[in-house]
């Protein structure tokens, strides 16, 4: 992967553009700028998903309210793009089998998870917890999420 950092248009700071050849994307992030008290802060990112920007166009497109590609780097970008190209790992294999295969399915799973959490939260909050592991496994993990449910 790529990363190249650019200047951007104000208010923001910088920007950070690249090729990742395991989306077959390309991807910008944009900073705003540090403050006394903060670091810079990340304000937009794109090219997170598979082929989300697969051309210069587009990442272009995307990015002019925020910054400007360099000519010479508009150039090294495209040279990786071709050069590497898309190289799916197993994990982006296994997401974008996932999506093509079952998207009507996934989209019931995530709406009824979503729904068992709403009501879960609901009803725990009238129950008190006792101690040990099953304590344990109905508080849940660090992400609030109760283990074994969605």
């Amino acid at each position: 992967m790529s990363r190249y950092t650019i200047a951007a248009h104000p208010p923001y700071h910088h920007c950070v553009v690249g090729f990742d050849p395991p989306l077959g994307t390309f991807f910008a992030q944009v900073y705003r700028a540090p403050t006394a008290r903060r670091q810079p802060r990340l304000v937009r990112w794109l090219g997170t998903e598979v082929h989300e920007l697969p051309t210069l166009t587009a990442l272009t497109a995307a990015l002019a309210p925020y910054a400007t590609v360099p000519d010479d780097l508009h150039q090294r970008l495209a040279h990786e793009q071709t050069a590497i190209g898309f190289r799916p790992n197993f994990g982006t294999r296994l997401l974008q089998r996932l999506r093509d295969t079952a998207p009507q399915h996934v989209d019931n799973v995530i709406t009824v998870c979503d729904h068992t959490r709403t009501m879960t939260s609901t009803s725990s909050d009238r129950t008190q917890v006792g101690s040990g592991a099953d304590a344990d496994d109905a508080r849940g993990d660090a992400t609030g999420r109760r283990r074994g449910s969605c």
